[in-house]
């Protein structure tokens, strides 16, 4: 979050079995005795002994182990990243304070050396402290310092206003070229380009567009190749087991679109919590989440809980072909997220977002604006006398062409 720099400008059940048929007015199983809660795990296979187990039942619990784990690092990673921002208002944000009062009292002090001759100061040595003078009032003046504005405004050739614009401008610029490079056309129109978080959601965006165009792509030229050739036997199977699945998908909604009909309810109670129900079942099968089906109908209990374990093992196959998709979908989605969490919390890319690693990231955070903050107040106390302020302007100019040397060495480096 901060770094020490100098003060310059840094940049089994049959397969008759009723409760899994596709029509709605199939016949229900015996209801529950009470719903259970929406979770993953209510909805394992276990067979009595361990010999008794399939080679699809064992699949199915992979998928389902897969699925909860996913679910559980989604959940993990959401909790994490709102305790750390918890932890950098706690930790960080009183020495960050104490940053912002350090670089006013610089202010303070530099700027009267600038109204007066002072003896022995060199024009560069008054040139490099207009300079911090300058860069520290912009960055006060980011915060609602209206003070540290109106001083900056009058001493520098450039407004805040003018500053802003221009920075604005470059980083438009910039993104654009970024996004054009990494995908070969011009950002939307509509972007604003004064938002920063804006322009990396539009990127995340156009990422994930471009993974699911690909994917796309990827299945037509799968299916193109298909047709151009006798399928095998082992690709007719797999087809027909990715039909059935679908089949088995849609039954089950349509299972409970029947069972959760409002002209079925019995009180106004019943209406609205079958209304409730519905809405779920709606959101799930538009986004084919089978877990959510399978609780939903424990939930309207249109099965019993040990309904899974009484399913053939085609049955049990396509249910896993159905749990691979929506572990595939989870994926991505927890991709996404560590990328935004990276971004929000403006994290080093690739860190794990764990407690572990969190904390010790805080801490290094934590260590490091101590470590500045201890050098800024001697800064400050170095450049309220003549006598020591002359050399530690020289070198605050050597540090700052010492930094644009490297960032020039950096931009002409073939990467």
């Amino acid at each position: 979050m901060t770094r020490k720099t100098t003060w310059a400008r840094r940049k089994p059940a049959t397969e008759t079995d009723p409760r899994f048929a596709p029509l709605p007015d199939a016949v229900s199983a015996p209801a529950a005795a009470q719903a259970k809660t929406s979770t993953t795990t209510d909805l394992s296979v276990q067979p009595q002994a361990k010999a008794e187990q399939s080679s699809a039942a064992r699949a199915f619990r992979r998928e389902m182990a897969r699925l909860d784990r996913i679910k559980a690092q989604l959940t993990e990673m959401q909790q994490q990243g709102q305790g750390y921002k918890l932890q950098l208002n706690q930790v960080l944000q009183p020495l960050l304070d104490q940053r912002l009062a350090c670089m006013r009292q610089m202010v303070l002090t530099l700027d009267p050396w600038l109204d007066v001759k002072t003896k022995g100061l060199s024009k560069l040595q008054r040139q490099m402290a207009l300079d911090l003078v300058c860069h520290l009032s912009a960055e006060l003046a980011q915060t609602g310092d209206a003070e540290m504005a109106a001083l900056h405004d009058r001493r520098s050739p450039e407004t805040i206003s003018d500053k802003q614009q221009a920075e604005a401008d470059d980083m438009r610029e910039l993104f654009g070229a970024m996004f054009e490079d990494m995908f070969g056309t011009a950002p939307p129109p509509d972007i604003d380009g004064n938002d920063p978080d804006a322009m990396m959601r539009a990127a995340m965006e156009k990422m994930a567009a471009m993974a699911a165009e690909e994917e796309e792509r990827r299945q037509a030229k799968a299916e193109a190749r298909k047709a151009k050739r006798k399928p095998s036997a082992a690709q007719q199977q797999a087809e027909q087991a990715q039909q059935d699945a679908d089949t088995m998908l849609r039954g089950i909604y349509r299972q409970l679109a029947s069972a959760l009909h409002p002209d079925r309810a019995g009180d106004e109670a019943e209406r609205q919590r079958k209304n409730a129900l519905m809405g779920e079942a709606n959101a799930a099968y538009e986004r084919k989440d089978l877990v959510t089906l399978l609780n939903l109908q424990l939930q309207a209990e249109l099965v019993d809980p040990d309904h899974l374990e009484r399913l053939s093992d085609e049955r049990l196959k396509s249910l896993t072909l159905l749990l691979k998709r929506q572990v595939g979908d989870l994926e991505r989605e927890r991709q996404i997220e560590q990328e935004r969490w990276w971004h929000d919390l403006k994290l080093p890319r690739g860190i794990p977002l764990t407690a572990a690693a969190l904390q010790q990231n805080l801490e290094l955070e934590r260590l490091a604006l101590e470590d500045h903050l201890f050098s800024l107040k001697i800064d400050i106390e170095t450049a309220g006398e003549i006598a020591t302020l002359k050399p530690w302007l020289n070198r605050q100019r050597q540090m700052t062409r010492a930094a644009e040397r490297r960032m020039q060495l950096m931009d002409d480096f073939p990467f």
